[in-house]
């Protein structure tokens, strides 16, 4: 070894086929692109996450990948999740990638995707309320306390619990029968249109409500 810690500079060797990098002290990889690379040694090394060797998908024609000998291999699941990212190995680490190995890895990177978008889809839900609620406040305090009217509405609904924001929710709601509503926060929102469009519906749209709680 050479005591190389990390792996970059490669860029334009778009002939080099094999890398041998064993016995050194590499924590990463920084690859940009080498599109004839189909072997790359690096047992021995320091190497701990997926995250850390995850620059070799540039590398479109690998097929022998040797990582034994590093923190990484130490993971259970290291070749399942390499083999998610590279799925084109034919070999990792000395060893030939088996069919249910593949299938497996396959199955981990849609399980993954699932989750990822899962996580996407509920962080912009967050930052869509988050912008909703904020904008009601400010067209709140800016309104003179005697027109105070949001003209935008916000709804929540999580179990036998509801919460209203802006004036524009109790339209929202006056016409619906919410049966299953016993809890009713109120944001927003002036006193005077609550008994307005809400007082009066009470007994046909929230029949089993117990708490009424109005913020502004």
């Amino acid at each position: 070894g050479n005591d190389i810690t990390v792996v970059r500079g490669l860029t334009g060797l778009v002939s080099l086929a094999e890398l041998n990098l064993r016995r050194n002290r590499i924590t990463h990889c920084e690859i940009d692109e080498l599109p004839s690379l189909q072997r790359i040694f690096m047992s021995h090394n320091l190497i701990e996450s997926i995250e850390d060797v995850a620059s070799l998908v540039h590398c479109p024609m690998l097929v022998d990948l040797s990582v034994d000998g590093n923190p990484l291999a130490n993971n259970s699941d290291h070749r399942s999740l390499l083999l998610s990212q590279l799925s084109q190995l034919v070999t990792l680490s000395q060893r030939s990638v088996t069919e249910e190995e593949r299938s497996e890895a396959t199955r981990a990177a849609q399980k993954e995707e699932r989750k990822m978008k899962a996580l996407h889809k509920r962080v912009k839900l967050i930052e869509e309320r988050e912008s909703a609620i904020a904008l009601m406040k400010k067209e709140w305090e800016m309104c003179d306390k005697q027109e105070k009217k949001s003209t935008t509405c916000h709804i929540e609904e999580e179990g036998d619990s509801m919460r209203l924001y802006g004036t524009g929710s109790l339209e929202a709601v006056q016409s619906t029968r919410l049966a299953s509503i016993t809890h009713l926060y109120l944001n927003y929102i002036d006193f005077s249109d609550v008994y307005l469009h809400l007082i009066p519906h009470f007994k046909d749209t929230l029949p089993n409500i117990k708490t009424l709680e109005l913020n502004c």
